[in-house]
């Protein structure tokens, strides 16, 4: 479907064609459905494992609770 500036939706055009442009239609269409998605590559391997650091020590924290 052609995106168009379709004045009933002026925000919502210029952002669903960043969205398409990025490739990211799928991973919208997940998030809607299933609540989640995965984006391939969007973190670095540190960031990663920071992150997964942080959520053992936030589950390390509510367990003592």
């Amino acid at each position: 479907m052609e995106i168009g500036n379709w004045s009933a939706t002026a925000e919502l055009n210029v952002i669903y064609q960043q969205i398409r442009d990025m490739g990211l239609e799928t991973s919208l269409t997940e998030l809607e459905a299933f609540g989640f998605t995965t984006i391939e590559g969007a973190l670095s391997s540190q960031q990663v494992e920071y992150a997964r650091n942080a959520i053992g020590t936030v589950i390390s924290i509510l367990s003592l609770n």
